[in-house]
């Protein structure tokens, strides 16, 4: 999964984009940790609302 860091005022957070409908399933489930200031982003095609759960997060 690719990675990359965004930066929002002066915090900068190091995110996995999920891009993919199998990264966006996978999301963050089964993750024992995850870092301070890390994090996931989801990237879809276009602009719409979506509603997330995510087992064993």
């Amino acid at each position: 999964m690719e990675k990359t860091s965004i930066t929002i005022d002066s915090h900068t957070i190091q995110v996995e984009l999920a891009k993919t409908p199998a990264e966006h399933m996978r999301g963050l489930m089964d993750r024992r940790e995850l870092g301070q200031s890390h994090g996931m982003l989801f990237i879809y095609p276009i602009s719409y609302r979506v509603s997330m759960w995510m087992k064993n997060t």
